[in-house]
């Protein structure tokens, strides 16, 4: 196996355990640091989408897009995890 292709199956798994997971309704309008969670949840899923779907790049304007997600994650993590939904927060860093 390449390693290019066990780079991509880590996520692909961390992908579905994500997509199983419900969304938290205490999240749904919840915003940390002025972030909106969901919000953040969604641009980073369809970053993650975008990077499987390329075999494990990402084009500029996505790469930007997830470095502010990142970002914005790192403001609302500590918060997030420990307070509200500690297994869908583990699982959006992770990918």
């Amino acid at each position: 196996m390449s390693e290019s292709t066990e780079q991509v199956q880590t996520p692909e798994r961390l992908w579905e355990e994500h997509r199983n997971e419900p969304f938290p309704d205490s999240l749904r309008r919840a915003t940390f640091g002025g972030t909106h969670v969901w919000l953040l949840d969604l641009d980073i899923a369809g970053c993650v989408l975008r990077w499987l779907d390329n075999g494990g790049t990402l084009d500029s304007k996505n790469s930007i897009l997830l470095q502010s997600c990142i970002e914005d994650l790192g403001s609302v993590h500590a918060t997030y995890i420990v307070l509200v939904a500690p297994i869908h927060a583990q699982v959006v860093v992770e990918l």
